[in-house]
């Protein structure tokens, strides 16, 4: 004769205990990557650490992304290093008659000529 053994065990909620939400992570893994991450990596691709292909591939990003943090790694690096825009205020020329004047850019300050 066969025997079969069954085992029921009922829960309400309250039973469980708070349920937590674990936070979900972003689908793709270039969602993932904190900024330092990509930092690093639009460094790596600049520096010729390896090709966009291989970097793409071993941090699981697309070419295109890569390519896209490039960009904005060249544009941060071209305004760290441009020549400052207001020559007038940062340069040390200026011109004939205007030697001794000094610009205060303050409330209540003026302009004092010589």
């Amino acid at each position: 004769m066969d025997a079969q053994a069954t085992f029921s065990c009922s829960f309400t909620q309250s039973d469980l205990g708070p349920v937590v939400e674990v936070p979900s992570l972003p689908p793709w893994p270039a969602q993932r990557l904190l900024p330092p991450e990509r930092q690093d990596l639009a460094i790596q691709v600049l520096a010729g650490a390896g090709t966009v292909s291989e970097l793409a591939r071993e941090h699981e990003v697309s070419r295109k992304f890569l390519y896209q943090q490039v960009h904005t790694a060249e544009q941060a690096l071209s305004q760290a290093f441009a020549p400052p825009s207001n020559t007038f205020r940062h340069g040390p020329f200026l011109p004939a008659g205007y030697q001794g004047l000094a610009v205060a850019t303050g409330p209540g300050l003026g302009v004092d000529l010589p």
